[in-house]
């Protein structure tokens, strides 16, 4: 489920929701150099294959990509970093 408005956003699943707000003037990070960096992971079955899908609808992958073989980082388009990862330490 989603909600949107002109400065919010929200998606719903069955873990939780995550909501996205509008930032006047934002700058986005610079992925590896802000240590003040906030990213989210997401957790995927299949590096290769999610890749494919965020590439489609905009995300660019980052040049700097410490573990490749189990976490790949991306941008979206307004410059969020995120992860896909293959790596579940909780469970």
């Amino acid at each position: 489920m989603t909600f949107t408005h002109p400065s919010w956003a929200t998606l719903v699943g069955p873990g939780g929701r995550i909501d996205f707000q509008t930032v006047a003037d934002y700058s986005s990070p610079r992925w590896p150099d802000d240590t003040s960096l906030v990213h989210l992971d997401f957790l995927v079955d299949d590096l290769t294959a999610t890749e494919a899908r965020v590439l489609a609808a905009g995300a660019s992958r980052c040049d700097v990509q410490p573990n490749a073989e189990h976490c790949l980082v991306f941008t979206d388009p307004a410059g969020h970093p995120f992860c896909l990862t293959t790596v579940d330490e909780i469970g």
